[in-house]
């Protein structure tokens, strides 16, 4: 059975959430408030996502330069495992 690891991070942005990158990092919203500010393009703040990814080795970490060429950041110290 292969060991797998709870990375969770940060993303942060305005506008339009890149709902791509959910399946590119294999990623999911890590609580409710998160799903809703996935969702909530009226939202016309900066917003900062909480996702969680479920992965085959430790060493992943999610795509940065991906989610900045959307205009979304990853708090790189943000990202742990769980």
């Amino acid at each position: 059975m292969t060991n797998r690891t709870w990375i969770k991070f940060t993303v942060s942005g305005k506008g339009t959430f890149p709902a791509d990158m959910l399946r590119a990092d294999q990623c999911f919203p890590l609580d409710s408030q998160s799903a809703w500010l996935i969702v909530n393009d009226d939202y016309t703040g900066r917003r900062t996502v909480a996702l969680a990814s479920i992965a085959m080795n430790a060493s992943w970490e999610p795509t940065f330069d991906r989610w900045s060429s959307f205009g979304w950041v990853v708090d790189r110290e943000s990202v742990t495992q769980a």
